[in-house]
């Protein structure tokens, strides 16, 4: 199915890049991703203190990892308008040993957020260990 191969190829290579190779609009290809996945778009931003002078956003996912995106003036890519994401477990922890990064990610585009943000999702479950007591 062609939705399947859109969703597929935007996780390996991203929005812009997909488009480009199907022949579609951008606008298209996030329709497609949106019905299934989070994105950009989805976070709700608001005010950092004053201090930062900037924004903040999380959203957790279903498989108990989540995201924290900000943009404020001690963020990697502030001073030209992008954003600084971390992945973060289901205690609003970071997290530093996923396959998608082994640290926050910063100088990211509200796409480049986006396609983070998919590959989050996509990432399976952590077991805990449970006591044998």
């Amino acid at each position: 199915m062609k939705t399947d191969l859109i969703k597929e190829q935007t996780e390996k290579i991203g929005f812009l890049e997909t488009a480009e190779m199907m022949g579609l609009s951008l606008e298209r290809v996030l329709e497609i991703v949106e019905a299934e996945y989070k994105i950009f778009k989805d976070l709700k931003f608001v005010p950092t203190e004053p201090f930062l002078d900037g924004v903040k956003s999380s959203l957790h996912f279903e498989n108990e990892y989540g995201v924290s995106v900000v943009r404020h003036k001690y963020s990697y890519g502030y001073g030209l308008g992008l954003y600084e994401m971390a992945i973060m477990n289901k205690d609003n922890d970071i997290v530093y040993d996923t396959t998608v990064t082994n640290d926050v990610l910063g100088y990211l585009t509200e796409n480049d957020v986006s396609n983070y943000m998919i590959k989050v999702q996509r990432l399976e479950k952590k077991v805990e260990p449970t006591s044998l007591s």
